[in-house]
């Protein structure tokens, strides 16, 4: 019995001991973010036109607050879906720079993916572009860094704003809209303009029920003076409607 109670004993000294060499071992301090101070990144989300076989383009933009040239990187976590150009260089003092992100043709939903971008800038003394071993070499704690979502929406990018979706599936539907509104204009001014016919047609038909001569015949032919009129009209509208159509 005493020989259970020291073994018991010493199985919980074990395991207590086990236990704190596991939380040592375990133990990893969290990494240091440095907050961007060096570049602003313009916009901080990039936006694509959800479509599909078709490349669309974003436009990023990255300006050097500080007086001093700064180095920069850009990495995404879907190296295939994207084209980045550049994805590395060299911003001189309170300069910028564009980087052109063009989204290849896809074949499913990109929506269904969680893609991001992540945006590093450090100091770069001689202001030359630094080289991946350079990278390699800078303490991690020292490089700023900025992470991007990447978002798709089925509404084309609003005009005027920082980021421009470029020569992409998002302008085919603007010109179907624009084809669509310019017949919608011509629809309504032929409609405006029939209602006119249709007004003046009705003051001519109430004056005409005022002369007594109303239904005498022209030239023997047996139509009446207010169906040669009528027929004139509608003469008019079919030219209107061919002029507003562009026949």
């Amino acid at each position: 019995m005493l020989n259970f109670i020291l073994d018991v004993e010493i199985f919980f000294n074990v395991a207590k001991c086990t236990e704190r060499i596991l939380s040592a071992s375990i133990f990893i301090p969290e990494r240091r973010v440095l907050e961007m101070s060096l570049v602003t990144v313009n916009p901080e989300e990039i936006v694509f036109p959800n479509v599909l076989n078709q490349e669309a383009v974003f436009i990023l933009k990255v300006s050097n607050v500080s007086s001093s040239p700064v180095a920069f990187k850009v990495k995404t976590t879907a190296p295939k879906n994207y084209l980045v150009k550049p994805s590395a260089g060299a911003i001189p003092g309170n300069g910028s720079i564009d980087i052109k992100i063009t989204l290849n043709k896809q074949t499913t939903d990109p929506s269904a993916n969680n893609d991001r971008f992540l945006v590093q800038a450090v100091k770069a003394p001689n202001g030359k572009e630094l080289s991946k071993e350079e990278w390699s070499a800078i303490d991690k704690s020292s490089i700023q860094e900025l992470r991007l979502h990447v978002v798709f929406t089925n509404q084309p990018s609003s005009a005027g704003a920082p980021s421009s979706v470029g020569p992409s599936p998002a302008a085919v539907p603007l010109d179907k809209s624009a084809s669509a509104d310019q017949v919608r204009a011509k629809y309504d001014e032929l409609v405006s303009y029939s209602k006119r016919l249709e007004g003046e047609l009705e003051s001519t038909k109430s004056q005409l029920k005022k002369k007594s001569s109303s239904s005498v015949a022209v030239g023997g032919s047996g139509f009446s003076t207010l169906q040669l009129i009528i027929a004139m009209i509608l003469a008019v509208i079919v030219a209107r409607v061919a002029t507003i159509m562009g026949y």
